[in-house]
């Protein structure tokens, strides 16, 4: 232990002001060891949290070979602190991103670890955009979802969150090794606006492409937690049409919907594209806000609701909706803003072959909020509202789907034993609250004390 620190100092010192400087460290692994926590065993559910404020960047992976990974990161200046250092007189904020390459969540010795510092930033009114690289020949062929774990720190702040990037090790034609252009620059999103135009390029091949486009409307929303509902292997879902492109030609992206694009016709796996209107994942049009209703409505009144297509005339209706829940305009407005506060989170953090809302992971999450604790194994997430070891309490249990649109597709394995606790939630919104874990913890309390009530001894005198 005491050589690596001392490599790590000598490196440091190393540093100059502006540069990246990427520690990949293989050789310390028998000396220093990298042996930590199973990502299994963390509570990834700060994550999940809409209004944890801070330093939080987004990445996105990029394999331009098998042993080799690029992590392109982009995060907003003005979420971290600046300060000024002794030898300048402007303020400067400084990130350091720490990462270890494990074969699967399940394991806790790392293949590889490494770090990146990015120093001179010295406006808070900038989008910042970089990119580290990663070894990947340690890595077992065809690992079990392998995954990046990244620590972001804000130096200045002393204020780490941890990210979790799932690698695609499967099949070359997966999403991670293709890299799309806009407008002549390379897009880290994959949402793209309606009437834009696209350019996508294999690692691999320039060859002519084929595209499967698929209507995002055909894609129906999550059904209640207690429901019946039979599986479905993704790959056989047939798309709405189907054609073809030269190479190098790009892509107009004249609908709504996805554009799956392979390298073959017969391929499964390729690059998807969410072509949409808007500014999702935001919900900002009219027409966007009947759908998620459907979740806490009845048959009539969502019919009610969806009964005119004209816009002016769908707000006013919703609007009645919250209005009648909430009493007051104040109070009408806090539900709207909470529950599709909600819709855009799960828009952002849940969306794979379809809407975020509309999975499964974003039906639990608008209705009953983020969870205080999420655990992540090889086989999908488990979702925890309320004490651990609480009488009552809920507990959610994601199966992760092999996808080949996406990666980031859960089932939730329902169960008869929900339908109580959502009742209490549906109510919850229905009368004017809005429910989280905060009214779990305090149904558990209520509930654990009319269980210590009876069984209280009775005497008589």
């Amino acid at each position: 232990m005491f050589l690596c620190r001392l490599i790590y100092a000598y490196f440091c010192c190393m540093r100059r002001g502006g540069l990246f400087l990427i520690l990949l460290l293989p050789f310390l692994l028998s000396e220093c060891g990298s042996r930590s926590r199973a990502v299994k065993s963390v509570n990834m559910a700060y994550l999940y949290q809409q209004d944890i404020s801070g330093f939080r960047p987004n990445f996105h992976l990029y394999r331009p070979a098998d042993d080799k990974l690029q992590v392109f990161f982009v995060f907003q200046a003005s979420d971290l602190l600046f300060s000024r250092k002794e030898d300048s007189k402007e303020l400067q904020g400084s990130v350091r991103f720490t990462y270890r390459l494990l074969a699967s969540v399940d394991d806790r010795f790392a293949l590889d670890t490494g770090s990146v510092y990015y120093n001179d930033i010295y406006s808070p009114n900038q989008n910042v955009f970089g990119s580290f690289n990663v070894d990947l020949s340690r890595l077992p062929e065809h690992a079990d979802r392998p995954v990046l774990v990244i620590t972001s720190v804000d130096v200045n702040r002393n204020f780490s969150v941890v990210s979790f990037e799932k690698i695609q090790n499967l099949n070359r034609s997966q999403q991670q090794n293709w890299m799309l252009y806009k407008e002549g620059k390379r897009a880290l999103a994959t949402f793209i606006p309606v009437g834009s135009s696209v350019l996508a390029k294999h690692r691999d091949r320039s060859v002519d492409l084929w595209v499967d486009y698929f209507d995002s409307e055909r894609f129906n929303i999550a059904m209640p937690p207690f429901s019946v509902k039979e599986t479905f292997d993704r790959s056989t879902i047939i798309p709405d049409s189907t054609f073809r492109i030269s190479a190098g030609d790009s892509i107009k992206l004249t609908r709504a919907g996805m554009y799956h694009i392979k390298l073959e016709e017969t391929s499964a796996y390729g690059l998807s594209i969410f072509s949409v209107e808007g500014y999702y994942p935001l919900v900002t049009r009219r027409n966007e806000l009947v759908g998620p209703m459907r979740y806490i409505t009845t048959r009539r009144e969502y019919a009610q609701l969806v009964v005119s297509q004209d816009p002016a005339e769908i707000k006013k209706a919703v609007d009645r909706f919250w209005l009648e829940r909430g009493k007051t305009v104040d109070r009408g407005q806090y539900l709207i803003a909470a529950f599709y506060g909600r819709i855009e989170q799960s828009n952002q953090l849940f969306s794979s072959y379809k809407e975020g809302w509309k999975t499964d992971r974003g039906l639990i999450y608008t209705i009953f909020g983020p969870p205080n604790i999420v655990t992540n194994t090889a086989s999908g997430e488990r979702w925890v509202y309320g004490e651990e070891n609480a009488y009552l309490r809920y507990v959610f249990n994601f199966q992760y789907k092999d996808n080949p649109f996406s990666d980031n597709d859960y089932e939730l394995i329902r169960d008869e034993n929900y339908r109580y606790g959502w009742g209490l939630a549906i109510e919850a919104w229905r009368l004017g609250k809005v429910y989280n874990v905060k009214d779990i913890k305090r149904e558990q309390d209520e509930r654990e004390q009319q269980i210590r009530l009876r069984q209280q001894p009775f005497f008589w005198y």
